[in-house]
């Protein structure tokens, strides 16, 4: 069955990926400890349309990604530049997603191919040109779930709102169709909303608040698409330089 819920914060420290959450008043216990570890995703759960997923939208020939990720520092935030490009936008197809994992020392990237990222809970998040998915339900094997909080701004968010729900990847149908964006131009990713199109990839600043595999929650905004010229685009809709080199400002909450 495919791992396609809306769930608590509460439900998804007690019941693994793919389980059905169930009524329990016990504490989950700090997130980021061990046995919040443990219950979080206990095991991986096999992405149900695998083949269509990396017929559709990933890469088979074993190449791992070499776009770099770099992460500073800015005040009580991390912000990590990760080179997405994939080649440009006609080869984009033909390239590695770039895969990176968020911890306490920041985001890194982890060098796996795309279809061994499809059995690993190593990361957290790919990111190929403006396409973002995270590890779980259809895009993934982990429990990594995401919520959109277009009702704040980013600096606003200095706590989990109270009953915040973590959606995990759900863009194919059950018959594995793949569901498109009205854009038409991506996958329905659980990412969707942090960029617009008039006539380049405009920033909304739109936060997100992301759980990961272990319980922690961290704030999420991609500040740029391009390395230089993102506040024009997002003005006036002259197009940046540097496609595809995203710029992601977050911190733990």
């Amino acid at each position: 069955m495919k791992a396609h819920k809306l769930l608590p914060l509460a439900a998804l420290l007690t019941f693994g990926c793919g389980d059905d959450p169930k009524d329990d008043t016990e504490n989950p216990g700090e997130t980021g400890d061990s046995d919040t570890t443990a219950s979080m995703c206990p095991e991986l759960v096999p992405v149900a349309c695998e083949d269509d997923l990396v017929q559709d939208l990933l890469t088979d020939d074993g190449d791992v990604s070499d776009g770099a990720v770099t992460t500073t520092t800015d005040g009580d935030d991390f912000v990590t530049v990760v080179d997405a490009s994939a080649g440009g936008m006609n080869q984009a197809a033909n390239n590695p997603w770039v895969y990176i994992r968020f911890d306490a020392d920041g985001a890194s990237r982890v060098d796996i191919s795309d279809e061994d990222a499809l059995e690993s809970a190593e990361w957290h998040m790919g990111l190929r040109r403006f396409l973002l998915r995270m590890n779980s339900g259809d895009g993934g094997p982990s429990c990594v779930g995401i919520s959109k909080m277009a009702a704040y701004d980013y600096a606003d968010l200095t706590e989990e709102p109270s009953g915040v729900t973590y959606q995990l990847e759900d863009f194919y149908s059950e018959s594995c169709e793949l569901q498109m964006d009205g854009y038409g131009m991506s996958p329905t990713f659980a990412t969707y909303g942090w960029w617009a199109y008039s006539a380049c990839v405009e920033t909304t600043m739109v936060p997100f608040l992301i759980q990961l595999d272990d319980g922690q929650v961290l704030k999420l905004m991609v500040e740029a698409y391009y390395g230089s010229g993102q506040d024009d685009c997002n003005t006036s809709g002259a197009a940046g330089s540097d496609s595809g080199l995203l710029t992601l400002r977050w911190s733990f909450l």
